[in-house]
């Protein structure tokens, strides 16, 4: 039973009988689980679920109000830059590969869910 992982009466009785006969084995099992205290504190159905959120309550806002403010990053980028070089004859190109860190100002209106972002 404690091997098990405390299974619950049922599932303790058909684990059994997989293996072992036994006359009263339903009754047994559910006896042991029913009084076992460790039993019964880890049992899904002991466990409080969390309520709903409650509701919003409804505001008189006018657009820009009440914003919503959030700062997110920061986000690597790896950027390419070419630059040209022009020469009498041709033209060529140099290219620099750089890591650039970037950072992302998010405000939602919460009046009408308009988001922007300022990067």
């Amino acid at each position: 039973h404690e091997n098990l992982m405390h299974p619950g009466g049922r599932r303790l009785e058909d684990s059994v009988r997989s293996n072992f006969m036994c006359p009263g084995l339903s009754t047994v099992a559910k006896e042991l689980t029913s009084n076992y205290d460790n039993c019964s504190e880890n049992k899904i159905t002991n466990v409080v679920k969390d309520g709903q959120l409650p509701l919003k309550q409804e505001q008189d806002l006018k657009p820009f109000d009440l914003l919503s403010v959030n700062l997110c990053g920061p986000w690597q980028i790896k950027c390419t830059f070419a630059k040209s070089r022009a020469t009498k004859n041709k033209k060529s190109f140099t290219r620099k590969t750089t890591v650039v860190q970037i950072w992302a100002l998010t405000m939602i209106d919460e009046a009408s869910s308009w988001p922007e972002i300022a990067p």
